[in-house]
C-alpha cells in the first residue's frame, strides 16, 4: 500500500470516528434532555414559526422561545413559571414568542386566546397572559371586560371588538395552522431555539437546555 493511499485510509477513519463522536453526543443530551416522558427532536426552519404579535423579549436575544399554549392547560401554566424564572436568571437574553393552541376540551380556552391576542393589540399582552394564568381556574366565569381593565386596557368597548374581530380570529387560525404544521397535538409544545419539546421536562433538564443554547448561541460549547 503506497503513502497516499494510507494517508487517505487514515482521514477516513478519523473522519468516521469523529462522526461517531459527534453522534454519541448528541444521543446523550437527547437522553438528557428527554427524562420525565417529554419528547425532543429538532426543526431546522424553526425560526420561521417565531412570528407573531405576542412577544416578549428583545428581538435580539440569542435565545428564541417560541410556545403553542393553552391558558387552560395547567402544564401550561407550569411552563410560564419556569420561564419567567429563566427570565429573571437570564435577563435580556431570552425573546418569547406566544402562540395559541387552545384544546377542544378547555371550555374558555378559545375565548382566552382571543382575549390574549387583543391585549397584544393594545399593548398589554404581558400583563393579560400573567392575568389569565392566575385566574386560570375562574376563566369563563370571570367577565372579559374586567379582566381588560385589570390588565390595563382602559378601552374595553375597542378590546370587546376585538374579540368579535375577523383579524383576531385570523391572528388565531394563524397560530393553529403554524402548529398543524408543526406537528402539535398536546401543550404545552415549545421550541428552544432549534429544539422542539413536547411535554414536560424536569426542572433540572429545562434549565440545562435552555443554559447549553445561551452557551451555543455565544459559542461556548465547554458547559
Amino acid at each position: 500500500m503506497n503513502r497516499q493511499k494510507v494517508t487517505a485510509l487514515g482521514a477516513a477513519l478519523f473522519t468516521m470516528a469523529a462522526l461517531v463522536a459527534a453522534g454519541a453526543m448528541l444521543r446523550s443530551s437527547f437522553r438528557l434532555y428527554a427524562r420525565g416522558g417529554a419528547r425532543v427532536t429538532q426543526r431546522a426552519d424553526w425560526a420561521r414559526f417565531a412570528v407573531g404579535i405576542a412577544q416578549v423579549g428583545p428581538h435580539s436575544a440569542p435565545l428564541t422561545i417560541v410556545e403553542f399554549t393553552d391558558f387552560q392547560c395547567p402544564y401550561c401554566r407550569m411552563l410560564t413559571r419556569r420561564l419567567a424564572s429563566a427570565d429573571k436568571r437570564y435577563p435580556g437574553q431570552i425573546r418569547l414568542v406566544f402562540r395559541n393552541f387552545p384544546l377542544n376540551d378547555h371550555p374558555a380556552a378559545r375565548a382566552a386566546a382571543l382575549a390574549g391576542i387583543c391585549a397584544a393589540r393594545a399593548g398589554r399582552f404581558k400583563p393579560m397572559h400573567d392575568l389569565l394564568f392566575s385566574l386560570q381556574d375562574s376563566l369563563g366565569i370571570l367577565r372579559w371586560s374586567e379582566l381588560a381593565l385589570r390588565a390595563g386596557i382602559r378601552d374595553t368597548a375597542a378590546f370587546g371588538r376585538c374579540r368579535r374581530s375577523s383579524q383576531a380570529q385570523a391572528q388565531l387560525t394563524r397560530d393553529l395552522s403554524a402548529a398543524s404544521q408543526l406537528g402539535v397535538q398536546a401543550t404545552p409544545t415549545y421550541l428552544v431555539n432549534q429544539f422542539l419539546i413536547t411535554g414536560t421536562l424536569s426542572d433540572s433538564d429545562f434549565n440545562a437546555i435552555i443554559k447549553r443554547q445561551l452557551n451555543s448561541s455565544r459559542g461556548d460549547v465547554t458547559h
